[in-house]
């Protein structure tokens, strides 16, 4: 799994960040959201080898926000696969 944080922009209440949730939430891949309204962030957790950034980009747009790519972090080694102990 790999995170991927987006500035996302257009909230005018507080149901705003809901909407978002259950625009991305049916997407295959996609693992947790987190919205953060005060911050314009919204943080989700997915499959990269099922969707890719832009599709969850765009599906935030089609909800009515505005969504880019604020930071992406790969999956870190030892969630991979890699030794336990490390």
């Amino acid at each position: 799994m790999n995170a991927l944080h987006l500035r996302t922009s257009g909230f005018y209440c507080a149901a705003c960040p809901l909407v978002v949730e259950n625009a991305l939430a049916p997407l295959p891949g996609v693992a947790q959201i987190a919205v953060v309204r005060s911050a314009g962030l919204t943080s989700v957790l997915y499959d990269p080898d099922v969707v890719g950034a832009e599709e969850l980009c765009e599906r935030i747009r089609r909800a009515g926000f505005g969504a880019e790519v604020y930071r992406a972090e790969p999956e870190p080694p030892h969630a991979a696969g890699a030794d336990a102990s490390c």
